[in-house]
């Protein structure tokens, strides 16, 4: 309350309002002192404007893994770009630097992409040096990694504010890059790309603001940060012990474990059809959801896009993965009748 009572003293509803400004001061203070930052109308924003400043070639080619939000997929085409799709990590479920570096061998790249697939963070380090080396610029999509993924000092990256998020505004997103005439290029872009000093437009953008409502929403997420953070850890860290204790034949993610997570997703054995498995949760009463699946070009839309292959780790994880209840409102008796329920219903099948 105290935020939207800002709001209608200040009369300012959008246009990079006093509360958006205050907005980005703040989350400026949860990254590094030369970290800068825009806020944007969404994650999805976030990346196609990101990829707007770079200044890509019409209907280049950009790299991304076959597992992840078909949003990754569309920020790229709205840019005017090509997606290109390639293998994943079998542990850590992500697209590596290693994996692109072999992917730009066979076909030219203009960036690339790569996901925090569930919130699990990129090596920045090896990322940084991919783009030292190759000269490809690298966009991370880590919509559902705030507070995991760190800034590199050559790579871009952006988060998304989503209301299903761990943090999240509503509707918002955020670039952040060490290099400032980026960001204010991006902040430009989001505002149809003009010059608020000249007025002249050189490179068209879009309305991709941040509204002052939003801004509240984030200020008062902001307040209890802590708080929610420590809950999250909280909440893998119990299904982590509790699947281990009940479900061995489950496999989940190889991603730090003090980590501030918006889902938690399994991977079932091979020998049970996930179909199956979800029947049995249901009527349990336990609700589940197939993130990311399917993979980006088993979509009409992206039929015969490149692939890398026949991306066989991506496609058995699609028949496989399945997401758990994960939100604050979960209770441990909660987590562990999840975890006896996927146990009850592998015996039930068996």
């Amino acid at each position: 309350m105290q935020y939207l009572e800002k709001i209608d003293k200040n009369l300012w509803y959008t246009n990079f309002g006093p509360l958006v400004r205050e907005f980005e001061a703040r989350l400026g203070k949860l990254f590094d002192p030369d970290d800068c930052l825009a806020t944007t109308s969404s994650g999805t924003s976030a990346l196609e404007l990101a990829l707007l400043a770079l200044n890509l070639p019409r209907g280049a080619n950009v790299l991304l893994p076959a597992l992840t939000f078909i949003g990754t997929a569309t920020a790229v085409t709205r840019a005017g770009c090509t997606p290109a799709l390639a293998d994943i990590d079998s542990n850590k479920w992500i697209l590596t630097a290693e994996t692109a570096r072999d992917a730009a061998r066979k076909l030219p790249l203009a960036a690339v992409m790569p996901v925090s697939t569930f919130g699990h963070p990129q090596d920045i380090s090896a990322w940084d040096y991919f783009v030292s080396e190759t000269g490809i610029p690298v966009i991370i999509d880590a919509a559902g990694a705030f507070g995991n993924q760190r800034v590199g000092s050559r790579t871009i990256v952006c988060f998304s504010f989503h209301a299903t998020k761990a943090f999240g505004t509503s509707e918002g997103g955020l670039v952040v890059a060490k290099d400032r005439g980026l960001i204010e290029k991006i902040r430009r872009l989001t505002n149809f790309g003009i010059d608020l000093t000249s007025g002249l437009v050189s490179c068209a953008g879009t309305n991709a603001k941040l509204s002052e409502y939003h801004a509240a929403v984030g200020l008062a997420n902001l307040d209890r940060w802590p708080e929610t953070a420590r809950r999250r850890r909280q909440l893998c860290q119990t299904y982590t012990g509790l699947l281990s204790e009940h479900c061995g034949n489950v496999t989940v993610q190889d991603k730090p474990t003090d980590g501030i997570y918006t889902t938690f997703s399994i991977c079932l054995p091979r020998e049970f059809s996930r179909d199956t498995i979800v029947s049995r949760l249901r009527s349990f009463g336990v609700e589940t959801r197939a993130w990311f699946c399917p993979l980006i070009h088993d979509h009409p839309v992206f039929r015969g896009i490149w692939t890398t292959g026949s991306l066989p780790i991506a496609r058995d994880m699609s028949r496989r993965l399945l997401g758990i209840p994960f939100h604050l409102k979960l209770t441990a008796e909660d987590q562990e009748y999840v975890a006896r329920r996927i146990r009850d219903s592998f015996g039930r099948i068996g």
